[in-house]
């Protein structure tokens, strides 16, 4: 390893890294004083490009890998060698280490991107090999990290699928960086230094790439990744063209040159950028959006003046250039096509008449006044109605009450045979004996059982299998005054749907106005359709305190043992009492929210900060 000072190790690394002055000295400062850190940015921010110039400059290995749930303390630490254990025995000589071990022994920098996925049990490896700087390992002994070691983390702010929540012990043994996307000059630049630029599209591919940051539709924009990527590939397509230079392209832009460039964002665009949950464009359909509003800026004019904008056709009468015919309009077609294969296809609209909006239950599907009735049980017919064309009223009569809770009880006892629910793996793993579906070799445990043994049966073997551990969850209905009608039916259908998924899992409900009351403590037990009953019969109407229904809701949460706890809040985000929501979104392990129908856009706005606080999901 390289001694260097820390003014020479700091110059010598500036000059390979464009812009990141104050970010590269405060990494230096930290690593050279023998902590760890934990890198907060989205991707493409140089969190793993500063780190490499450091290792190389004092020359020392550099170790990354990716986190995930499937990640397990043997893939981290590693192990013996079966082969090697049947044929000499154990020895520190059959042990193959893995990438903690191995930066550890070489004193590397073990870098570990979405480190918020890792499970509890791997972060408990790390904690011993920070504090202690050791790490004891079975029939090897122990590990003693050289002094250049160190652990550094990244995490994605913009990422909340599949992330937890990162605990205090092991939060408590880094220091936290952000980093943020680069000012505009720097990643032309980086574009220039990593593409090269012989067309002069560097500042254009960089501009459309920071407009998809600030889109309305976009969740997480590209990064300068897709700038680099783009100049390339609209640096082939015009070569491929016949396209040379930068004069021939401005020769003939008007021929076809603007199109390679178009197609080339789009492919380049499509797949790093990450769309709301809301949205109903494609990727494609907001780069085409940002491309016609900035190009005529940032693209050179024909040589008699005019603009080169593509010219309307036959073909293609829109006048968009580039991308695969008809790809804008694609989904609508087939939504199209999806409705005349459906005899009772058809759109809700509920402001379409004031007729409408004042039934109470109307049968939508084929055009009756007649309410419609539903049997209890699931029938041969997998598909049941749609529950959505269907209004109950919570001040109208007992009737049809009851016909909208049969409508619910069949629409949930159906859901599981028409929709394969998917299920995430969570808890820890435990060994388990070999059961034809398991994936990982538990090899110390295996080896101890076969070695010396003539025949070798099934049972011998030892997996690795994740435990799913029961979690508890608090389940919160937004029952005031505005969320009558169609949106209480929202409400009571998603709720039933969760419960029914939930399986073993702890949870609570609570139904909520300007005070809040529990429908289902989190320890008792209801049936399904006695539990359809009471959330149904749970509209309070009046005001609105989304506050108090998240205090209610955390309250049942912590009565749980369970070290998962997640709070659902189905609301229409409308907020007109005293308890502050986000004060409490604060305070949940994990708040998702499902938004419905937000009546304006402070209403959706708060629905999107209450999931950012809760560092959870929000679905409108």
């Amino acid at each position: 390893m390289k001694q260097l000072e820390g003014v020479k190790l700091f110059q010598e690394i500036q000059k390979k890294i464009v812009g990141r002055k104050k970010e590269l000295k405060n990494i230096l400062a930290t690593i050279r004083v023998d902590r760890n850190m934990v890198l907060e940015g989205a991707p493409g921010t140089s969190k793993s490009t500063i780190l490499r110039e450091i290792t190389q400059a004092i020359d020392i290995p550099f170790f990354m890998i990716e986190g995930s749930a499937e990640l397990t303390p043997a893939k981290l630490i590693g192990s013996h060698n079966p082969a090697e254990v049947m044929s000499s025995g154990y020895s520190a000589d059959t042990f193959h280490r893995g990438p903690l071990t191995q930066a550890m022994v070489e004193g590397g920098f073990l870098y570990i991107e979405e480190f918020n996925r890792i499970p509890e049990d791997v972060m408990n490896v790390l904690i011993r090999a920070m504090d202690e700087r050791k790490i004891s390992i079975p029939r090897v002994g122990e590990i003693i990290a050289a002094p250049s070691f160190r652990l550094i983390a990244a995490m994605n702010p913009f990422d909340d699928v599949g992330t937890e929540r990162i605990s205090r012990a092991i939060s408590d043994r880094f220091c936290r960086l952000v980093l943020d996307y680069q000012k505009e000059p720097e990643e032309v630049e980086i574009v220039r230094t990593k593409a090269g630029d012989p067309y002069g599209l560097a500042p254009l591919a960089v501009n459309l790439v920071r407009h998809t940051r600030s889109h309305p539709e976009v969740k997480m924009g590209s990064s300068v990744r897709g700038a680099i990527d783009m100049v390339l590939i609209a640096g082939e397509l015009l070569r491929i063209d016949g396209i040379n230079s930068q004069a021939e392209m401005i020769t003939g832009y008007d021929l076809g040159a603007k199109e390679s460039i178009l197609d080339a964002a789009l492919m380049a665009l499509s797949s790093k950028i990450w769309l709301i949950e809301t949205s109903e464009k494609t990727p494609e359909e907001v780069i085409r959006e940002i491309w016609d509003s900035i190009y005529s800026v940032y693209l050179p004019t024909t040589p008699d003046g005019e603009d080169g904008s593509a010219k309307a056709s036959e073909e293609n009468p829109s006048g968009e250039g580039g991308g695969n015919p008809g790809q804008a309009g694609q989904k609508g077609q087939g939504e199209k096509d999806s409705c005349a294969a459906q005899e009772d296809c058809q759109e809700l609209n509920p402001d379409a008449s004031d007729a409408s909006a004042s039934d109470n239950l109307v049968g939508v599907a084929d055009n009756t006044d007649k309410p419609f009735d539903l049997p209890l049980q699931p029938q041969d017919n997998p598909t049941p109605p749609n529950p959505y064309l269907y209004y109950p009223n919570p001040y109208g009569d007992s009737d049809t009450i009851q016909e909208a809770k049969k409508m619910a009880l069949n629409w949930v006892l159906n859901i599981p045979r028409i929709y394969k629910v998917s299920k995430t793996s969570y808890g820890d793993f435990k060994p388990n004996r070999f059961d034809f579906n398991s994936d990982e070799l538990e090899l110390d445990r295996t080896l101890d059982r076969i070695l010396g043994k003539r025949e070798i049966e099934y049972d011998d073997f030892i997996v690795r299998e994740r435990k799913q551990e029961k979690r508890a969850f608090s389940l919160i209905i937004d029952a005031s005054g505005s969320m009558k009608g169609e949106n209480i039916l929202r409400a009571a259908i998603a709720v039933t749907t969760l419960v029914n998924n939930l399986g073993k899992d702890d949870y609570a409900i609570v139904a909520f106005s300007e005070r809040a009351k529990v429908i289902k403590f989190i320890h008792a037990h209801k049936d399904i359709k006695r539990l359809i009953d009471d959330i149904f019969d749970s509209f309070i109407g009046g005001m609105t305190d989304i506050g108090i229904g998240l205090e209610i809701g955390l309250q049942q949460l912590y009565r749980s043992p369970r070290k998962k706890k997640i709070g659902i809040i189905l609301t229409d985000g409308a907020h007109n009492k005293r308890t502050d929501p986000l004060v409490q979104a604060k305070k949940y392990p994990k708040l998702s929210v499902i938004g419905i129908r937000p009546p304006w856009e402070d209403a959706e706005e708060r629905c999107r900060q209450m999931a950012q606080l809760g560092r959870g999901r929000c679905i409108l």
